[in-house]
């Protein structure tokens, strides 16, 4: 919907209505979105393996400043890792996008895990979700996490002056030195260089001394 617009919604059925919004320019008719054309995307792997229904990501021009997307992570399983932030205005190694989650856990009486913290620690908030909670991602990074036994759903709402998604991880996150210098002698996903085509993707990650990569098929553009 375009911003300044009344609009109604009538429910035909028991159901829950999320309403995203953000500030707009009036740049986009009303519309609606899906569930044609939305595919759910594997991501990650492991027990960072989590599903993905891209809803109204840049690939698309469906809004002024919104970004919206859900994600379906499993019981025992991590989401939104490796942590990363999008808390500056710096593309296109980083844009400012504020952001909430709101969370579904399956069974309803479980919980999740989240955290909300700074490099510099100054931000830094552990916190167990429950069934319907929202959460704020005013900055810094954001990982949750689904114990053993509890599925969990959420719908990511972001929005900011530029809307594109660039992020940066997180430069510790308990990991020891070693650790990190390993991680990223490993694996280069391709997100991080979005801009280069696939085959220029891969010389970068052989110059960068690379073993793996992790290529990406939600950047609206085939593989080769």
């Amino acid at each position: 919907m375009p911003n300044g617009e009344a609009w109604e919604a009538l429910a035909e059925t028991d159901c829950t209505i999320a309403v995203c919004s953000a500030p707009g320019h009036g740049g986009h008719k009303a519309r609606r979105i899906g569930p044609d054309g939305i595919t759910l995307t594997e991501r990650g792997k492991g027990t960072n393996t989590r599903y993905i229904n891209n809803i109204a990501m840049e690939n698309e021009d469906y809004c002024d400043s919104l970004l919206v997307t859900e994600v379906f992570t499993p019981a025992g399983h991590w989401s939104s890792y490796p942590s990363h932030r999008h808390d500056e205005d710096d593309y296109p190694r980083i844009t400012y996008l504020e952001e909430t989650y709101y969370h579904r856990i399956n069974p309803g009486s479980g919980f999740g895990v989240q955290r909300v913290y700074t490099d510099d620690r100054l931000l830094d908030e552990t916190m167990p979700v429950k069934d319907h909670d929202v959460v704020l991602v005013p900055r810094g990074h954001h990982p949750c996490g689904a114990p053993y036994g509890f599925e969990m759903y959420y719908l990511n709402v972001m929005a900011g002056p530029l809307r594109k998604w660039r992020f940066c991880t997180c430069a510790g996150g308990g990991m020891d030195h070693g650790a990190r210098r390993e991680m990223i002698k490993r694996a280069l996903n391709q997100k991080t260089a979005r801009h280069l085509s696939y085959e220029d993707f891969l010389d970068l990650a052989k110059e960068l001394g690379c073993i793996g990569i992790e290529p990406r098929n939600d950047l609206g553009r085939p593989f080769f």
